[in-house]
Protein backbone atom coordinates (compact mmCIF):
# COMPACT_ATOMS: atom_id res chain seq x y z
CA UNK A 1 0.00 0.00 0.00
CA UNK A 2 1.05 3.60 -0.51
CA UNK A 3 2.03 5.83 2.38
CA UNK A 4 1.07 9.45 1.80
CA UNK A 5 3.08 12.25 3.35
CA UNK A 6 3.30 15.97 3.06
CA UNK A 7 6.19 18.33 3.67
CA UNK A 8 6.15 19.94 7.11
CA UNK A 9 7.08 23.57 7.61
CA UNK A 10 10.34 23.84 9.49
CA UNK A 11 9.94 26.10 12.52
CA UNK A 12 12.14 27.88 12.91
CA UNK A 13 13.60 27.78 9.40
CA UNK A 14 17.19 26.61 9.04
CA UNK A 15 19.93 28.96 10.21
CA UNK A 16 22.60 29.18 7.51
CA UNK A 17 24.99 31.55 9.32
CA UNK A 18 27.55 28.88 10.33
CA UNK A 19 27.48 27.33 6.84
CA UNK A 20 27.90 30.74 5.19
CA UNK A 21 30.82 31.51 7.51
CA UNK A 22 32.47 28.17 6.63
CA UNK A 23 31.94 28.85 2.90
CA UNK A 24 33.03 32.47 3.16
CA UNK A 25 29.98 33.63 1.21
CA UNK A 26 26.28 34.33 1.77
CA UNK A 27 23.94 31.84 0.13
CA UNK A 28 21.29 33.10 -2.26
CA UNK A 29 17.92 33.69 -0.65
CA UNK A 30 16.14 31.23 -2.96
CA UNK A 31 18.54 28.49 -1.84
CA UNK A 32 17.86 29.25 1.80
CA UNK A 33 14.12 29.02 1.21
CA UNK A 34 14.35 25.84 -0.89
CA UNK A 35 16.72 24.04 1.48
CA UNK A 36 15.70 25.43 4.86
CA UNK A 37 11.97 26.08 5.01
CA UNK A 38 10.59 22.51 4.99
CA UNK A 39 11.20 19.03 6.32
CA UNK A 40 10.44 16.62 3.50
CA UNK A 41 11.49 13.46 1.74
CA UNK A 42 13.19 13.61 -1.66
CA UNK A 43 10.72 14.34 -4.46
CA UNK A 44 10.91 12.80 -7.93
CA UNK A 45 9.80 14.90 -10.90
CA UNK A 46 10.15 14.91 -14.68
CA UNK A 47 12.51 17.38 -16.31
CA UNK A 48 12.48 17.19 -20.08
CA UNK A 49 13.12 13.51 -20.90
CA UNK A 50 14.72 12.75 -17.52
CA UNK A 51 13.63 12.08 -13.97
CA UNK A 52 15.23 14.20 -11.26
CA UNK A 53 15.17 13.64 -7.52
CA UNK A 54 14.88 16.91 -5.64
CA UNK A 55 16.80 17.12 -2.39
CA UNK A 56 14.81 17.06 0.80
CA UNK A 57 15.71 16.71 4.45
CA UNK A 58 13.61 14.60 6.81
CA UNK A 59 15.48 15.60 9.98
CA UNK A 60 18.29 17.73 11.39
CA UNK A 61 20.97 15.01 11.06
CA UNK A 62 20.38 14.80 7.29
CA UNK A 63 20.61 18.55 7.02
CA UNK A 64 23.86 18.60 9.03
CA UNK A 65 25.37 15.94 6.71
CA UNK A 66 24.36 18.07 3.71
CA UNK A 67 26.05 21.14 5.20
CA UNK A 68 29.29 19.22 5.89
CA UNK A 69 29.23 17.72 2.39
CA UNK A 70 28.65 21.12 0.81
CA UNK A 71 31.67 22.59 2.58
CA UNK A 72 33.83 19.70 1.28
CA UNK A 73 32.35 20.09 -2.23
CA UNK A 74 33.03 23.83 -2.36
CA UNK A 75 36.57 23.45 -1.05
CA UNK A 76 37.30 20.78 -3.69
CA UNK A 77 35.58 22.59 -6.57
CA UNK A 78 36.75 26.10 -5.73
CA UNK A 79 33.33 27.57 -6.62
CA UNK A 80 30.10 27.73 -4.69
CA UNK A 81 27.61 25.50 -6.47
CA UNK A 82 24.87 24.05 -4.30
CA UNK A 83 23.44 20.64 -5.25
CA UNK A 84 19.62 20.64 -5.24
CA UNK A 85 18.79 17.45 -7.17
CA UNK A 86 20.24 14.35 -8.77
CA UNK A 87 19.46 12.24 -11.81
CA UNK A 88 19.38 8.44 -11.80
CA UNK A 89 22.93 8.41 -13.16
CA UNK A 90 26.07 10.35 -12.18
CA UNK A 91 24.68 13.79 -13.10
CA UNK A 92 23.37 16.28 -10.59
CA UNK A 93 21.62 19.63 -10.56
CA UNK A 94 23.20 22.55 -8.75
CA UNK A 95 22.71 26.27 -8.35
CA UNK A 96 25.65 28.57 -9.06
CA UNK A 97 25.56 30.78 -5.98
CA UNK A 98 27.23 33.70 -7.80
CA UNK A 99 24.77 33.90 -10.73
CA UNK A 100 21.71 31.95 -9.61
CA UNK A 101 21.86 29.82 -12.76
CA UNK A 102 20.85 26.17 -12.45
CA UNK A 103 23.52 23.84 -13.81
CA UNK A 104 23.52 20.22 -14.92
CA UNK A 105 26.82 18.82 -13.71
CA UNK A 106 28.23 15.63 -15.19
CA UNK A 107 31.57 14.50 -13.72
CA UNK A 108 34.36 14.97 -16.25
CA UNK A 109 32.36 17.40 -18.41
CA UNK A 110 31.77 21.14 -18.34
CA UNK A 111 28.53 22.10 -16.56
CA UNK A 112 25.67 23.27 -18.78
CA UNK A 113 23.00 25.79 -17.89
CA UNK A 114 19.55 24.23 -17.45
CA UNK A 115 17.70 27.38 -16.31
CA UNK A 116 18.43 30.97 -15.40
CA UNK A 117 17.16 30.53 -11.86
CA UNK A 118 16.00 27.94 -9.36
CA UNK A 119 12.42 29.19 -9.73
CA UNK A 120 12.57 28.77 -13.54
CA UNK A 121 13.97 25.24 -13.13
CA UNK A 122 11.29 24.25 -10.61
CA UNK A 123 8.56 25.68 -12.84
CA UNK A 124 9.83 23.51 -15.72
CA UNK A 125 9.34 20.31 -13.69
CA UNK A 126 6.32 18.08 -14.14
CA UNK A 127 4.85 15.61 -11.64
CA UNK A 128 5.44 11.93 -12.29
CA UNK A 129 2.43 9.65 -12.60
CA UNK A 130 1.59 7.82 -9.40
Amino acid sequence: SMVRWRPVARAPEADFRALEEALGVALRDELKVWLGAWWCLPIEAAWREDTVVLRGFAHEAEFARFEAGLVRHVRAAGAVTVPVAVFHDDRFVSVDNATGAVLIEDPGRAPRVAAGSLVAFLEALAPLPV
